[in-house]
């Protein structure tokens, strides 16, 4: 057994699972939950099985770290919400099919402006129905899968980044082998010598050993504390923004960082202040809740793991729930080696 847990990235295999599916013709939440399903497991199966257990992190917003940065973390995403709809606008089954037709040409025609509102409600309202299933199609997950030999972890504020950190940092300190799983390539930072990071699209592991050549030689940081110093000065994905100066940027990492830690930031940033606010979203431990999560992760990691029988699987989804073929299930079951 090379790892005895897989800590996943639930809430990026779920937008997947849910962007595979909503291309269905007609779909439920359970084809969202049956496509999770056949992403982990076929994960196990065919690449880095069997394991004692998968950890599944999700997000809960909003995010504490939007808090240090007034408002601004993720800034640049946008969500459709109900105050988006015009309750009041009236659709019909005649609207809706001139309006699928309307948006299934490839060169839109002119409409009047009553059609075209229309059409943005119908999209809108698409979108929140979506989101509704997505939203019951995690809860089911949250839920159920723990039979499944699937571990969910979900907190208030935080983010599955940081779960899946403080599961590593675990892992670290009872020497448990595992892997995180994930495309985010921030999460290679989560490694240590027992952790190593596996990209969901290749499935290749990345080690320890090899991320840690990722930081310039003459400094003696982990892989983390380098990325936090380049994403809180240059920004990242998350809309944390450039705060270092022209001048300083022109420095290569060692010989900066080497200075900060001996002169300090102050001359290195354009807004002292906004620096320190974007390295406080990396220190976890000031974060609402952290003892607590700290327990719920050890707990996930320690705790025994449920893995129903191919036939009380059948017994349990016969009547409702997502349902897999008994044999695709025993398979699933071959994913795991539990002690």
């Amino acid at each position: 057994m090379k790892y005895k847990a897989i800590i996943v990235d639930a809430q990026l295999v779920l937008t997947r699972s849910f962007s595979i599916t909503k291309n269905y013709r007609t779909w439920t939440e359970y084809d969202v939950v049956r496509n999770f399903f056949y992403s982990i497991s076929s994960m196990l199966r065919d690449h880095h099985g069997p394991v004692e257990r998968v950890i599944l992190c999700w997000d809960k917003r909003p995010y504490h770290k939007d808090n240090l940065l007034g408002g601004t973390y993720k800034g640049s995403r946008s969500y459709i919400t109900e105050d988006d709809s015009n309750t009041e606008l009236v659709i019909t089954d005649q609207d809706v099919k001139d309006i699928e037709y309307y948006l299934d040409q490839k060169e839109k025609p002119e409409r009047p402006q009553e059609f075209l509102d229309l059409v943005k409600e119908y999209e809108v309202r698409k979108v929140l129905e979506e989101n509704r299933k997505k939203g019951l199609a995690k809860y089911y997950i949250l839920k159920n899968f723990h039979d499944y030999g699937m571990i969910s972890i979900i907190k208030d504020g935080w983010e599955a980044d940081d779960i899946a950190y403080i599961c590593a940092n675990i892992c670290e300190e009872i020497n448990y082998n595992s892997a995180v799983y994930t495309v985010d390539g921030d999460w290679e930072f989560f490694t240590n010598p027992v952790v190593d990071y596996i990209h969901i699209n290749t499935q290749k592991p990345k080690t320890f050993e090899v991320v840690k050549t990722k930081v310039p030689k003459g400094l003696d940081l982990h892989p983390r504390e380098f990325n936090i110093y380049v994403e809180s000065l240059i920004g990242n994905h998350n809309d944390l923004v450039k705060t270092i100066t022209k001048e300083s940027n022109k420095l290569s990492w060692d010989k900066l960082i080497l200075d900060i830690q001996s002169n300090g930031i102050d001359k290195h940033v354009t807004d002292i202040d906004l620096y320190h606010r974007q390295v406080s979203t990396f220190r976890l431990e000031t974060f609402p809740e952290y003892n607590e999560l700290v327990n719920e992760c050890r707990n996930a990691l320690s705790c025994s793991v449920n893995l129903i029988t191919a036939e009380q699987y059948q017994i349990k989804h016969q009547y409702q729930g997502f349902k897999v073929l008994s044999s695709y299930y025993e398979n699933h079951l071959n994913g795991f080696k539990l002690i």
